[in-house]
Parts: C-alpha cells; sequence; structure tokens
C-alpha cells in the first residue's frame, strides 16, 4: 500500500492534531528522511517543516518519498550502465590476444599435422585397392595351373605401366606373384615414388613359404594360404623400414 492512498487519513489527523502541532504538540524544525539505496549506497534527505495546519503536515509527508527514492537511485544506474558500455567498447585485452595466439600455435603444431597425415591414410586406401585387384587375379591362375605350366613377370594381366588413378602410378608383378603398385600424387617424398607390396606364400604357421611358379613342378595347383602386406623402396621387396609404413592400415604392416 504506498503513502499517496493513506493520504485522506494522514490529512484527517493533521486537523485533528490542530495547526502547529505534531501528535498533538507544538513542532517547528527539520524532518529528515533516510533511505539505503542499495550498492552501500545510503541518502539522506532533510526538509525543514514549519506546518501550521494538518494539510502542510499531510502534504510532506506524501512528498518525501519521491525526491529521496527516484533521483539517487537513477543516477546510479546510469552510472552502472555508462562503466558497463565503456568497457564492452574496449576490445580486447593484451592477455586476452595472448590466449588466441597460444590456442592458434597449439591447433597448428598438433591438430593440423594429425588431420593431415589422416587425410594421407585415407588416400593410400585407393593403392591397397589396386593391390587387392591383382591379389585376386594371381590366387585364381595359380590354383588352376598344371604342373608343367609357368608364370612370367607382368604377366598375369593385371599390371599396368601407365597411372591408373590418381594416386595409383604403376602397378607391376613378378613371376612368384609378388605385387607392387607405386604410389604417387600424395605431395610427400615419404611415400610418393614408394611402393605397396602383397607377397603370396603356401602352407600354414611356420610352415609357410614364398610361392614359387616361376619354374615347372613347384607350387601350380596349390592354393595360396596367404598375402603379406608392406611398404618398400623398391619393387617386389617388403622394407619395414619403408617411410611409406607409416600411411599404411594395419593389416597391412607385415614383414
Amino acid at each position: 500500500m504506498s503513502l499517496r492512498s493513506l493520504w485522506p487519513a494522514i490529512l484527517l489527523r493533521g486537523r485533528q492534531a490542530g495547526p502547529g502541532t505534531r501528535g498533538g504538540m507544538p513542532w517547528h524544525g527539520k524532518r529528515c528522511v533516510k533511505r539505503w539505496l542499495g550498492w552501500g549506497v545510503t541518502f539522506q534527505n532533510c526538509k525543514k517543516h514549519d506546518e501550521t495546519n494538518g494539510n502542510g503536515l499531510a502534504w510532506s509527508l506524501l512528498n518525501v518519498r519521491q525526491p529521496v527514492t527516484a533521483g539517487p537511485l537513477f543516477n546510479w544506474r546510469n552510472l552502472m550502465k555508462s562503466n558497463m558500455m565503456r568497457r564492452a567498447q574496449a576490445g580486447f585485452t593484451l592477455i586476452e590476444l595472448m590466449i588466441v595466439v597460444a590456442i592458434i600455435g597449439i591447433l597448428a603444431a598438433v591438430a593440423l599435422p594429425a588431420y593431415q597425415d589422416y587425410t594421407k591414410k585415407a588416400k593410400m586406401s585407393e593403392v591397397v585397392l589396386a593391390a587387392s585387384q591383382c591379389r585376386t587375379t594371381i590366387t585364381e591362375q595359380v590354383q588352376s595351373m598344371s604342373s608343367t605350366q609357368t608364370a612370367a613377370a607382368n604377366g598375369w594381366g593385371c599390371e599396368s605401366a601407365t597411372a591408373t588413378s590418381k594416386y595409383v602410378k604403376s602397378i607391376a608383378t613378378t613371376a612368384e606373384g609378388v605385387v607392387s603398385v607405386e604410389a604417387q600424387g600424395f605431395n610427400d617424398t615419404a611415400i610418393d615414388g614408394k611402393f605397396v607390396i602383397l607377397s603370396p606364400f603356401v602352407g600354414q604357421g611356420a610352415a609357410a613359404a614364398a610361392l614359387v611358379v616361376g619354374t615347372a613342378s613347384n607350387d601350380q595347383g596349390k592354393q595360396i594360404s596367404e598375402w603379406r602386406c608392406g611398404g618398400g623402396d623398391a619393387a617386389g621387396t617388403r622394407l619395414a623400414t619403408s617411410t611409406i609404413n607409416k600411411f599404411l592400415p594395419g593389416s597391412c604392416k607385415q614383414f
């Protein structure tokens, strides 16, 4: 309930008290009103009163609230708003700028190389797939060979001396069925000019041996039990220290 809504009762109280009185007693002097405005700020307003009748006392009580609370609180809010706007327009501090630079440096040093390696491994799957197509052809031909038949280098029917795709430069085979696919187009000396090599084996476990069909009466007609995959610096020879091995899938690192 506001003070103004009680004006009739206050006015009646003033008239009953009589002119120049306060609670039935004569009174002249100051009336001080102290208000707490928040944010640790208090405001005190003193007004001189010399009411000669009840109407003067009533109006002084009714009008005392507005100047006390509205003005100072309004100015304080304006001050806070002005400070916030000034800070918003200040821009980046030196520490904030250094933090951003540090984050960019970490991404450039760690995340970017990891992403580049990931993309190269994805492209390498195309080179491995080219070798796998030759593997299927050789497996079928070895099983259908008679003991007197022999194979010749690059005579299996799956070879290519020219590029077959963006990342496959050539496909070559040996008489013993070893497949070598040369990589290109990676813009990386650790990959370009290196080979993905598949070598066929017959037999199981410790008895497994490399396929021999370049001469008669050896492994003709047998089933190839295993293909070993790995990288190499030269065609036909798998090499554990070749730089291309870093980008090969886990199933293609057998030496």
